[in-house]
């Protein structure tokens, strides 16, 4: 699953290159959109319902509601032209590519400790859920990330900030299959799903009502 999740963020380059003037882009990342929020609310949801009662829906409206104000203030902070917008909308991007990290990791150790724990295999369910979730938003997050910076700084800056998505991704990852086992029936889990899941929802939101107008992502000014 991490592995796949690196390949396929690092296919938009190429994508965005290959289709820049496409309407098929958009159109993808609307797709993409539906689909994240078809396993959120009818995979992920109800089976935290189940286990943690209606409480669950404030959770992760909660954690949609944080990335949405983290996102918004690195928007107004572009929109006036500071020093540090790049820095937060980076910052931003890594605490993001972290919790991914940590939903694949999660995702693993829960599947090696089932046979231990045999009563989690709720949370297994959950956390597949969340980690294909994961693997397939790259795509609309990538493409919203590309051809949002291509056109301004050219291909060094997003190359670079994919890299160091990369290595961010990897790390909550490696810190998942560390401490996740330790934790299997605790409120940290749970806690980890739903800023995970709303930080899908915000990004999957953010793809569907992207404007129609886009900066070409082949013609860096």
């Amino acid at each position: 699953n991490l592995a796949l999740s690196i390949i396929i963020l690092w296919l938009v380059p190429p994508i965005c290159l290959a289709f820049a003037k496409s309407k098929y882009l958009i159109k993808t990342e609307k797709f993409m959109f539906w689909f994240i929020i078809g396993a959120i609310l009818l995979g992920f949801l109800p089976q935290h319902i189940r286990h943690d009662g209606y409480i669950s829906i404030v959770f992760l409206l909660g954690s949609t509601i944080i990335f949405h104000l983290l996102e918004s203030a690195s928007r107004r902070l572009n929109e006036s032209h500071s020093r540090f917008s790049l820095i937060f909308f980076t910052i931003f991007l890594m605490i993001h590519a972290i919790t991914d990290g940590l939903g694949l990791g999660i995702t693993e150790t829960l599947g090696t400790e089932l046979g231990h724990h045999s009563h989690n295999d709720h949370h297994h369910h959950t956390e597949e859920v969340l980690a294909y979730s994961i693997i397939l938003h790259r795509l609309p997050a990538g493409i919203g990330i590309w051809t949002f910076l291509f056109p301004q700084f050219g291909w060094r800056k997003p190359t670079l900030l994919f890299a160091m998505i990369t290595i961010a991704t990897i790390v909550g990852f490696l810190g998942a299959n560390l401490e996740a086992a330790k934790y299997l029936d605790g409120p940290q889990i749970h806690f980890l799903e739903y800023m995970i899941a709303g930080g899908l929802l915000h990004f999957g939101g953010h793809a569907a009502t992207k404007g129609k107008n886009k900066a070409s992502a082949t013609k860096p000014a």
